[in-house]
């Protein structure tokens, strides 16, 4: 989880990938159908994961278990990822009629400019609370859950929506 392959003692904190980074290399591989590979290595002294790779699973963890089902078993979407107009990033991933945006870096509101809402769309967190939404000409817009770390990606679950043409 750092620039070398396993355990290496002359590792500095500054080669490891921080927990944005980490999280959002997680939401990104998904998003592309992909699995996250992780480098960890037990030091050669003891046998024993060294503190800073269990730090690095610990953050994965507890981002992915609450955000399990935006990540495991589903597929890329239409779109895999974009930006939107105000330098979010954005990522989708999908699971038969269900959608989920992974957003990094948005503010309060986000447009998901490749999203079209239809007659049934219901849009919430991934706990089901319901989230503020309208149609614009943009896009989809989204008052986005207030996300517990400021690094994690905020997580949005779609029902009943539709690929916008482009």
């Amino acid at each position: 989880m750092d620039h070398s392959f396993g355990y290496n003692a002359a590792s500095r904190p500054e080669d490891f990938i921080g927990r944005s980074d980490l999280l959002w290399l997680l939401a990104d591989i998904a998003a592309k159908g992909g699995n996250l590979l992780l480098n960890v290595g037990p030091r050669g002294v003891d046998g024993a994961i060294p503190d800073e790779q269990l730090t690095r699973l610990d953050w994965l963890g507890e981002w992915a278990v609450p955000n399990h089902r935006a990540l495991m078993g589903t597929r890329p979407w239409v779109f895999p990822g974009t930006s939107t107009d105000t330098g979010a990033t954005v990522r989708y991933t999908a699971r038969g009629d269900t959608v989920f945006a992974l957003v990094q870096g948005a503010a309060a509101l986000v447009v998901l400019g490749e999203v079209r809402p239809t007659p049934v769309t219901t849009v919430t967190t991934v706990d089901g609370r319901p989230l503020e939404w309208s149609d614009t000409p943009g896009g989809l817009s989204v008052g986005l859950p207030p996300v517990q770390v400021a690094e994690e990606p905020a997580v949005v679950v779609m029902d009943g929506v539709e690929a916008r043409p482009a």
